[in-house]
């Protein structure tokens, strides 16, 4: 399913091919928080991620973990600088990236134009700058000068689908029109 035509919902169904497994592998699913919900008399017909049961060989699975990707600061500077990789290629799948972003000594506004990724979230410097979806209308995202430093700027992108493998800055926004 391709991430531009999200279905409001649709059911999860898990098979497993091939041989049994002697130990049990392990199913990691990945629930993005849609925003909003609707309220007054609709707010119960409007859901939010897993509704109902997950099936595996049309069997309920009924123990599992829930943890939150919380892209707070404290989770974003957790110990990551010790397990990043150079991204080589562009990635298939959820995947976090980080850039450095240098800067002279009197940073200015920009705008980041996210060409050839999908859909996710920038950090600036620990700061939740905002979302970008290759949908539109909008094709940037502005970046306040006051957001950066003199010298090296961190840049965190969480990409839920399919990455690119640059980020452009423009001094002029792209709005779609």
């Amino acid at each position: 399913m391709s991430p531009e035509k999200f279905p409001e919902w649709y059911p999860l169904w898990l098979v497993r091919l091939g041989q049994v497994y002697n130990v049990y592998p392990t199913l990691r699913i990945l629930v993005e928080n849609q925003g909003r919900l609707a309220y007054g008399k609709d707010i119960n017909k409007e859901r939010k991620g897993l509704i109902g049961d997950i099936y595996l060989n049309n069997s309920p699975l009924r123990e599992f973990k829930i943890y939150s990707l919380d892209m707070k600061t404290k989770f974003l500077k957790r110990d990551l600088p010790n397990i990043w990789k150079p991204a080589l290629f562009k990635h298939q799948g959820p995947a976090f990236f980080l850039g450095i972003l240098r800067m002279g000594n009197d940073p200015r506004d920009t705008f980041i134009k996210m060409e050839g990724w999908t859909k996710g979230v920038i950090f600036i410097n620990g700061q939740n700058l905002g979302r970008y979806w290759n949908v539109g209308p909008q094709e940037t995202l502005y970046l306040p000068g006051p957001w950066l430093h003199p010298g090296s700027n961190e840049i965190i992108v969480f990409e839920e689908f399919k990455s690119g493998l640059e980020i452009h800055f423009t001094n002029t926004s792209h709005l779609g029109y």
